[in-house]
């Protein structure tokens, strides 16, 4: 990252092309693994070294509805110029009907099968009668919001509403919303950051104004004192104090701590790479592998770049060029 003319910071190339090829890592790394409440880390290890070894044939890893929708909202905005709430509703939609096997919710299919009915003449309105009109509180719109955060990433105001505006399509939940605005936030500042963050000035920018019921507030506040620890914590206290649950609540501030993890040393996978710690670290934690892992790894490859993924992990998963493709795009659109 480098200074452009009058101080400007210019956010590189790398950095986008790091956060969607990181989300995408580790939504196929994950994958494997979602729904484990305890997950072997000798496995895990087996399974990152098969995975980083080359081998010509081998049948790539698949990606799930994380990337899928992460994809989907990453053409729409590159198709509109910019966010456009009836296009990024029909670009999920369209998506889901496209290729329905990658593991949707069964409530955001109902969301998607109501707006395509209605023909998207109310793009808010299927979400918000969800769970009796208080709406879906899931980290569903957490996890694709990784091209609205390269796009905006320097203006945060914007970004905010956008965020809550693409998330509100399928989540209309304060939780499930304010989760998605959080990420959004702490992507854009992952890509802006010239060194490694302090925990608690982090967690100071990232109070959540968006999430009316404090829940993601309080889960940032332990984060802190998670990350400021000088012994760490063990897996269990992370799993009970944070959660890794479906919950936006249970799982963007747990992704959180897994890219701040990622900055200190991993005797299960002893290498100097923090993006690999993150991805690595997030799995560990079982549960939602792959939501967690694919967040945790589009904010470390937001903040390392596109030279720390490993390329043998990243050319293991399936589509991996289109999210080179796509980040170079929103790289462009972004006036980078």
């Amino acid at each position: 990252m480098a200074a452009g003319s009058g101080g400007r910071v210019s956010v590189s190339l790398g950095k986008f092309r790091g956060c969607l090829a990181g989300a995408l890592l580790g939504d196929c790394l994950g994958a494997p693994f979602e729904g484990m409440q305890r997950v072997s880390t000798s496995k895990l290890t087996d399974e990152f070294r098969k995975w980083s070894e080359e081998e010509p044939g081998r049948k790539p890893l698949p990606y799930t509805d994380d990337t899928a929708c992460t994809w989907a909202l990453a053409r729409s905005l590159l198709d509109s110029e910019g966010f456009q709430a009836v296009d990024a509703a029909q670009k999920f939609t369209e998506e889901y009907f496209r290729d329905p096997n990658r593991g949707y919710g069964a409530n955001v299919v109902k969301v998607f099968g109501k707006l395509r009915d209605d023909d998207y003449r109310d793009v808010f309105g299927p979400a918000r009668e969800q769970f009796e009109g208080r709406g879906s509180y899931g980290n569903g719109a957490a996890m694709r919001t990784a091209p609205l955060a390269l796009w905006l990433h320097r203006r945060p105001r914007t970004l905010a509403e956008k965020a809550e505006e693409c998330a509100r399509l399928t989540h209309a939940h304060p939780v499930g919303y304010g989760g998605a605005v959080l990420q959004s936030l702490a992507l854009s500042r992952a890509a802006l950051f010239l060194e490694r963050p302090d925990p608690a000035r982090w967690v100071a920018d990232l109070l959540c104004p968006a999430d009316s019921t404090g829940a993601l507030d309080s889960k940032l506040k332990m984060v802190e004192e998670l990350s400021s620890r000088a012994n760490l914590p063990s897996t269990e206290e992370v799993v009970s104090r944070l959660g890794h649950g479906l919950s936006a609540a249970e799982s963007v501030p747990t992704a959180l701590y897994c890219f701040l993890r990622g900055f200190r040393p991993l005797k299960e996978w002893p290498t100097d790479n923090g993006a690999e710690r993150t991805l690595f670290y997030a799995v560990s934690l079982g549960g939602d592998t792959d939501t967690i892992a694919s967040m945790a790894g589009a904010l470390a490859g937001a903040f390392y770049g596109i030279e720390s993924i490993p390329q043998n992990l990243l050319r293991s998963c399936e589509g991996w060029e289109e999210a080179l493709n796509l980040a170079d795009q929103l790289h462009e659109l972004a006036g980078e």
